[in-house]
């Protein structure tokens, strides 16, 4: 019995030994994880730190991740890692970023592989957006068709954690390869983890940089296009910082600087100061954007209108007082000159009016003819409308207003005049006119040969007398608004009428000519090749898209013609661009100067050309109009190509796209026919050295 005990004792004992070493090695395995761990959490802070401060000195996203990628390596040194991205449009494929120590062979076969729920272990784990372990890559089905083509490189196990962004969206893979199957440990897959998120923030991060110098370098040409600039001021320090193109738009050199806020008083007008907030209790009385108008002070001693927008920063804690306010400048100089000009002219259409007693129809006309010109109205009918108010408000006159528009085409209105003198008016040259607020002869009105030659054959209006205002467009004249008073007793010899009526009708309708200048130009900017004149593609699309249209409705059809200069790179290589220029400007012209009035011509690339043939059905009749094209244009050569609508498509992409192939099929025919027996190529052809003779 007592040697029972004693070995029950025994067992007894070393049972609760073993326990006790159980436990103490658990948690010397536990310590040591924890040591592990800890380390590799100091190596990643550190390694995240080195990662800020490569973004900081403008290193590049392969650089920041490189960085990343040689770090993991230093501490796991049997590993070998990489980063994949997914392609930012379609995030259907993954493109090399990083992976220092994988053969340049495997990166770049593995660049812009297409991901899946099966496709090894990266293209997995981007598509299921989960951590992919591959023990071992001779035997995992995720490489059934890949597996010699990764054993050929050595390579026999992959642990693939997928990179995100902020908010949780696949950006790519980190990964960590073996040259031996292996399983991760816990504590290697938390490290693959946490590379996987710093490569998540640096991606993030230089990725905001990229769209912030972007927007940064849009906002630099807004300012300098439209004029304005921006600021931000320190309630803290009492101080703006203001951008380059506000510091160069207020006349100010060099770099900008901080400026205090009482310097930035000192160059406000004392009139507007009370415009501004004087104080900082003044300032937190505001909420919302705050808007001001007021006059700035000029290096050469001159004021220059400016609006000023502001509002508070309220991106910091809403518990506390803000500290910044953040607000943009804007040229207003010319705006305040128009609206004094145009006070004059209201000030002086109400004294016509109350001369008249009409001052409420004058009122009603003067917003109709504001409210056409806000609107953009067409030309001809604002001014048509302005000539019967002219003639209204003065009574006993006819009124003629004729306008020469940039492109050299006449506006001529003359409302209820006798049609001899309103022909005469409108056959005289602008500049022909003699502007004159005080009545004058009619027969005096021009020294023209045509207004001459009007004045002896009709004997007409034989004591009327005229006054003549000009009209402006950047204060250069392009028309005149005539008045002209059948019977001599009719003009108002008065001053106030003499000196403003017509006067101000001629300052209605030059802001309407300019107004409708400006209005035409960006109209002609957004439609029209700037070196050319032709189309652009944008427009192109939009009149072949129309004219589709207008043949499925019509039944009808129309051909496209795909055009190609030859040999334009040798005029650019030898003549210089300005030469490639000029001769570019020269085909659009030849181009124009084939086709029909109804043509439709383009230019849509470099050396390309299109014209739609609407109407057109026959590949004859348009290759006609090919060869007639390609023959005026004199020293380059050219290919063409047909598509017809609706035999070749019935869409405007199938259908140049048509006529873009059939081109170049005219091109190689060129190169194996060189003396032109093919279509397009029945002449010879002038060498691009003789440009010259163009």
């Amino acid at each position: 019995m007592l040697v029972d005990f004693i070995i029950a004792g025994l067992m007894l004992l070393a049972a609760v030994s073993t326990a006790a070493w159980m436990r103490t090695r658990k948690r010397l395995e536990r310590v040591h994880v924890e040591r592990a761990d800890l380390v590799n959490s100091s190596l990643v802070i550190e390694q995240d730190r080195r990662m800020l401060e490569l973004m900081a000195n403008g290193a590049s996203l392969s650089e920041v991740v490189d960085s990343l990628t040689r770090a993991i390596e230093r501490i796991a040194p049997e590993a070998l890692s990489s980063v994949l991205l997914l392609d930012e449009e379609q995030h259907r494929y993954l493109l090399k970023c990083s992976g220092p120590s994988l053969p340049a062979e495997y990166m770049n076969a593995v660049n812009g592989l297409e991901i899946g729920p099966d496709v090894g272990a990266c293209g997995s784990a981007a598509f299921r957006n989960e951590t992919v372990i591959v023990a071992d890559i001779a035997s995992d089905y995720r490489f059934a068709l890949a597996r010699d083509f990764m054993l050929g490189f050595g390579l026999r196990s992959c642990w693939s954690v997928p990179i995100r962004d902020s908010k949780g969206e696949v950006l790519g893979t980190f990964a960590i390869y073996h040259r031996y199957p292996s399983t991760p440990r816990a504590e290697e897959l938390r490290m693959t983890r946490a590379a996987a998120q710093l490569a998540g923030n640096a991606i993030e991060r230089v990725r905001a940089e990229r769209v912030l110098q972007e927007m940064t370098q849009r906002l630099r040409l807004a300012e300098r296009v439209s004029r304005f600039g921006i600021w931000e001021a320190d309630l803290t320090k009492s101080s703006l910082t203001v951008s380059e193109a506000l510091w160069a738009m207020i006349g100010r050199t060099g770099q900008p600087t901080r400026v205090s806020f009482e310097e930035c008083r000192s160059l406000i007008h004392p009139d507007d100061v009370d415009a501004l907030p004087r104080s900082e209790p003044d300032l937190n009385a505001h909420t919302g954007t705050v808007q001001s108008e007021f006059r700035l002070l000029m290096p050469d001693g001159s004021y220059r209108w400016m609006r000023g927008l502001w509002r508070f920063d309220e991106s910091g804690d809403p518990t506390s007082p803000p500290t910044r306010i953040l607000g943009a400048l804007t040229d207003i100089a010319e705006e305040k000159n128009i609206l004094a000009r145009l006070e004059c002219a209201l000030t002086a259409a109400e004294a016509s009016a109350v001369a008249a007693r009409s001052a409420g129809r004058l009122e009603q006309d003067r917003k109709t003819i504001l409210e056409l010109i806000a609107k953009d109205q067409p030309l001809e009918q604002i001014l048509l409308i302005l000539a019967s108010a002219v003639a209204r408000h003065l009574p006993g006159s006819l009124c003629s207003i004729q306008v020469e528009s940039t492109t050299g085409s006449r506006i001529s209105v003359s409302p209820r005049m006798p049609e001899p003198l309103a022909v005469a008016l409108s056959s005289l040259p602008v500049s022909a006119v003699k502007d004159t607020l005080l009545p004058q002869v009619l027969s005096e009105l021009s020294d023209d040969l045509v207004w001459q030659k009007f004045i002896s054959d009709f004997a007409v209006l034989p004591g009327a007398k005229y006054r003549a205002a000009p009209i402006l467009r950047n204060a250069r004249t392009v028309g005149a608004i005539v008045s002209v008073y059948e019977e001599a007793r009719d003009c108002p010899e008065n001053k106030a009428e003499r000196d403003h009526v017509l006067e101000s009708w001629g300052q209605f309708a030059s802001l309407a000519v300019e107004r409708r200048g400006l209005y035409e130009q960006l109209s002609f900017r957004a439609q029209y090749d700037s070196l050319t004149s032709l189309l652009n593609r944008a427009s192109l699309y939009e009149c072949l898209d129309a004219q589709i249209r207008k043949g499925v409705l019509e039944d009808g059809s129309l051909a496209v013609v795909y055009l190609d200069l030859d040999n334009f790179k040798e005029i650019n290589d030898h003549k210089g661009h300005g030469a490639g220029d000029l001769f570019l400007q020269s085909v659009a012209r030849q181009i124009l100067q084939s086709v029909r009035r109804t043509d439709i011509a383009a230019r849509i690339g470099g050396d390309e050309f299109v014209v739609i043939l609407p109407g057109v059905g026959d590949r004859d009749e348009a290759a006609q109009i090919g060869d007639l094209i390609v023959r005026s244009i004199p020293g380059s050569g050219a290919s063409y190509g047909i598509s017809i609508f609706p035999l070749d498509g019935t869409e405007a992409d199938a259908l140049l796209g048509k006529a873009d192939e059939d081109m170049y099929r005219a091109k190689m025919q060129r190169r194996e026919y060189p003396q032109g027996q093919e279509r397009g190529y029945d002449r010879g052809y002038e060498r691009a050295s003789d440009l010259a003779s163009v």
